[in-house]
């Protein structure tokens, strides 16, 4: 096969691998105490920190080599004997080649480079006792048992040898021939890591893969894709293919069939001098690039509430998401470390998410940005999390934040909070709120319904009192306080029976334990266009015709059918007979000529009414009112609505077939149900002596004429009472 494009032994990375190892060599012969520092520092590697880091530390590599070059992918494959890490980034150079020989004197000394400490690599020693490292400008191989030899010789006193302090150049066409997986690389990539492997590193090797991470290309978006092939714990070849695309600046990432997308929000900080000193030493930007990694999936990301450094932490930062940064970190990388630097940092990430926040809600859901915030304080949480946590609730608390009625973010302050019996047992009563909501006139300043799941309501609390813990009945409106408002702005906005539908609405749907303070509001529009309490027997459903209570529901209400249910749910019925009867009693002496216009309606509904009551008591509803004999009328059999003053009941006096006196003769077929009223109000055959009352007409009247008719004719009775009436006195039977 042809390696056209690889150098040999003799590349100028050969040469310094072989002059840079003698050197090392000569100086343990000076000093042969180096020989156990230096070993002790990568048995520390291998068995330490970055014991379970090998994939990691070679992807990164890759990763920063790519990124010199522009983009390029990265290739692990995994056997049971061998790894191979390959990329097609730019290729080992000189610095590079002093990184793997030494450690701590890595040439990425910026904050913008993912490996820091040159240490990394070192790592491999956990898995294999003789990597190798291809590149197109020169190729090295490490070895333990040869560089035992090497150093043994060179210092005899030693018991412990390092192994990548020395190395020799390699011919990479040599190597390819005996090794398929090699020359294939070799035809794309510019570098390859090969791992012969210590028995069982592979199944170590293998669970590091499943276990890795792909949110890591987030942050890497010059590595276009990330391929491994492998062998599980049960031998089955996998393949796990991790593809990042910028789709319009959302970010997609798919991880075989595992899809996830995400937003990045960046943001260069420029550190204070007190912040320089605290940073790593010889680092030479006073910039840094803080990055948050935002998932715009529901569920996606909730776990990753972490401090990354490039790779996870085990510090948690209680955001959702990902906040990446170079963190000052420990050597293994793990933990965030304590100063001035990280704090600053720390600050400079809350101000980031603070600002981009509203970026991650959407038009379906316009408190979303809500679930990213961190939960509220809990025992055991770290500093760094603490930190953040107070940070950004401090900006939030005068930033809009929270989604008004509209979805427009207002600052928490500005905003009211519907009751607690709206979110029972941390759940969202959505058929209540959709009734509130949906109202066109509603007041805008109440927190958005998709505001109120009880995290997002949480979040809204510790906004509101700057992040400090609490009672989340503190900030809540009463029921009673809810319903004004709506009402308040259905009548600003001329729509009162509108907004009394909604308050009657919501009312019968609340909770029976919350529904008692709702009727105690004067939540109804009534016929009079006044307001009323739901309230039995106080308020009634209006019926049509006259006699309506005036504290009866408005009429337009009373078109909805859903209304009606309603407010049937809450106690309320059509007024009893009685209470219809006593509104036409009191219609009949509040405006009695209004009565004229529609005799007939108005007196067949007041007799109608009166039958639905004893006699006794419909006598006694109208003896109370004033004048009543006068106003009170009763259809005669001219079919005319006359006084009941002025009529007798067909048979002693009157007849009953109407061939005369039919304008003072009652209908006794209209009023056949109304025979035991009638008496009652003085409507009898025939008049007799009763001195408490008495009415008098003038000798000329005609209703003294009709009376003088009357009499003759009374006079002509075979039997007549012991006192005849007098001319011009008549007494009537009105008790």
């Amino acid at each position: 096969m042809s390696n056209s494009g690889w150098q040999g032994p003799e590349s100028a990375v050969g040469r310094y691998v072989v002059d840079e190892s003698e050197r090392t060599l000569d100086s343990y012969r000076l000093q042969p105490s180096f020989v156990q520092e230096q070993a002790n520092q990568e048995q520390d590697a291998a068995r330490g920190g970055y014991a379970n880091r090998q994939i990691i530390e070679l992807i990164q590599n890759s990763a920063d080599q790519i990124a010199k070059r522009g983009t390029g992918r990265i290739r692990i494959r995994l056997f049971k004997r061998h790894l191979y890490c390959a990329d097609d980034g730019a290729p080992l150079d000189i610095e590079g080649a002093r990184s793997l020989l030494f450690s701590h004197l890595s040439p990425k000394r910026t904050t913008e480079e993912i490996g820091r400490f040159g240490i990394g690599f070192k790592s491999v020693l956990g898995v294999t006792d003789s990597p190798a490292v291809f590149s197109r400008t020169g190729s090295i191989q490490f070895d333990r048992k040869e560089a035992e030899q090497r150093i043994r010789h060179a210092a005899p006193s030693a018991q412990h040898y390092p192994v990548l302090r020395v190395a020799r150049a390699i011919d990479v066409s040599a190597a390819a021939r005996s090794d398929s997986e090699l020359r294939e690389l070799m035809t794309w990539a510019t570098n390859i890591v090969r791992l012969p492997l210590k028995p069982a590193a592979a199944e170590k090797l293998a669970k590091q893969i499943i276990e890795f991470q792909s949110e890591f290309l987030l942050f890497v978006k010059h590595v276009e894709s990330l391929e491994f092939a492998y062998r599980d714990s049960e031998g089955i070849r996998r393949l796990r293919a991790i593809r990042l695309t910028d789709e319009g600046g959302l970010l997609s990432l798919e991880d075989n069939d595992k899809h996830t997308r995400w937003t990045l929000f960046s943001r260069e900080h420029t550190l204070s001098p007190s912040a320089r000193e605290d940073t790593r030493t010889l680092d030479s930007s006073g910039r840094v690039r803080i990055t948050w990694a935002a998932p715009r999936s529901r569920t996606g990301g909730r776990e990753l509430q972490q401090f990354w450094a490039y790779f996870p932490t085990q510090t948690s930062s209680l955001l959702r998401g990902i906040l990446n940064a170079p963190w000052k970190t420990n050597e293994d990388r793990q933990s965030l470390l304590p100063g001035q630097f990280n704090n600053e940092l720390i600050d400079a990430a809350a101000h980031l998410v603070a600002e981009s926040l509203p970026q991650l809600r959407n038009l379906d859901s316009p408190a979303r940005h809500l679930d990213y915030l961190p939960r509220r304080q809990e025992p055991g949480d770290n500093e760094q999390a603490s930190r953040l946590r107070r940070q950004l609730n401090a900006w939030l608390k005068f930033a809009p934040m929270v989604p008004d009625q509209e979805g427009a973010l207002r600052v928490a302050s500005a905003v009211s909070v519907p009751p607690m019996a709206l979110t029972p047992n941390r759940t969202v009563r959505r058929d209540i709120l959709s009734l509130w909501s949906g109202y066109p006139n509603r007041p805008r300043e109440w927190v958005h319904e998709d505001a109120l799941e009880s995290e997002r309501l949480s979040a809204i609390f510790r906004i509101k009192d700057g992040g400090m813990t609490a009672r989340v009945d503190q900030s809540r409106a009463s029921i009673a306080e809810w319903l004004d408002a709506l009402l308040d702005s259905g009548i600003r906005a001329g729509d009162p029976v509108g907004a009394s539908r909604v308050a009657i609405l919501v009312t019968a749907a609340l909770p029976l334990g919350s529904r008692s303070e709702a009727t105690f509001e004067q939540i109804v529009y009534t016929k009079t266009e006044k307001w009323a309490r739901p309230i039995r027997d106080r308020l009634f459903l209006h019926v049509e015709g006259v006699g309506t209570p005036e504290n009866s529901v408005h009429p337009q209400l009373m078109q909805r059918e859903d209304v009606v249910k309603a407010l049937k749910s809450l106690g309320l019925g059509a007024p009893s007979p009685e209470t219809t009867f006593r509104q036409l009693t009191k219609e009949l002496l509040s405006s009695p000529s209004a009565n004229r216009d529609n005799e007939e309606a108005f007196w067949t509904r007041f007799w109608h009414a009166a039958r639905q009551l004893e006699p006794e008591r419909a006598h006694e509803i109208v003896a109370a009112l004033d004048e009543w004999r006068i106003r009170v009328k009763a259809r005669a059999i001219d079919g005319q609505w006359h006084a009941v003053c002025f009529l007798l009941w067909p048979g002693a006096i009157v007849p009953d077939d109407g061939s005369r006196d039919s304008s003072i003769s009652a209908d006794a077929d209209f009023h056949a149900d109304d025979k035991s009223l009638l008496s009652l109000l003085g409507v009898v055959e025939a008049p007799f002596e009763r001195s408490q009352w008495t009415y008098h007409w003038g000798e000329g009247s005609a209703l003294n004429e009709s009376w003088r008719d009357t009499k003759a004719e009374y006079y002509r009775q075979p039997s007549l009472p012991s006192r005849n009436p007098r001319s011009g006195e008549f007494t009537l039977y009105c008790p």
